[in-house]
Order: C-alpha cells, then sequence, then structure tokens
C-alpha cells in the first residue's frame, strides 16, 4: 500500500489550502513559524505512516493525544480506541473488510471557497 502516504499527504494539503489566505498574511517572523509547524507536521505525518505500515502500534501514544479526536465516525475517539482499531485491521489476515467515513461535500466545498 504505497499510496497511502500519497491519500493521508492529500489530506494535508486540503487543510494547507484552506488555510492559504489566512497563511498569505503572515508577517515574515510568523512564516518561519510556520515552515517550522510544516516541518513538524510533516514529521508527525512520517511516523504515523511508518507505524501503520509496519503494523506497529507500540509508537501511537507517541503521535496521538490521549483525547485523540476521531471525526470520520469510523471508531470512537481517544488513543486507546485507535490502537484497538489499528490492531482489529492488522489482525484481519491483511484485508481490509470495511471502511466508513462521513464527509459533507457540499459543506467542505462551500468552506473551501470561503462562503
Amino acid at each position: 500500500m504505497t499510496d497511502r502516504r500519497g491519500v493521508l499527504a492529500l489530506g494535508v494539503l486540503a487543510g494547507a489550502a484552506v488555510l492559504a489566505p489566512w497563511r498569505a498574511g503572515l508577517a515574515a517572523e510568523d512564516c518561519s513559524a510556520a515552515v517550522r509547524a510544516e516541518a513538524i507536521g510533516s514529521a508527525l505525518l512520517d511516523r504515523y505512516v511508518a507505524a501503520v505500515n509496519a503494523h506497529d502500534t507500540t509508537s501511537f501514544p507517541e503521535i496521538h493525544t490521549e483525547s485523540y479526536i476521531q471525526n470520520s465516525g469510523r471508531s470512537p475517539s481517544g488513543l486507546a480506541a485507535q490502537i484497538e482499531n489499528f490492531r482489529g485491521i492488522f489482525g484481519r489476515n491483511g484485508k481490509f473488510a470495511e471502511h466508513w467515513d462521513i464527509v459533507d461535500y457540499p459543506g467542505l466545498q462551500k468552506q473551501l471557497r470561503g462562503e
């Protein structure tokens, strides 16, 4: 599943697109802070992808907060729920059984257009 990083990166890029107008107004010193924040986010994403690809949830406490909020609707929130969710996925003979997301595409499009 080498495309998994691409899918996750697409989500990060969508978030960056939403924040682009805000970021354009940043002062020079704020831009360097934003660049550092992007680097930290990219490193965090790399660690997450590596953990998922290795089927190893032992690093999840280092990359998820205890009160992690899962907004997709496919699993409960919280670190323990994320660990249990991935252990369940990893334990099914390397096959996905099901995935659900609740996405408000019209609302997202309005948000991206600034409406």
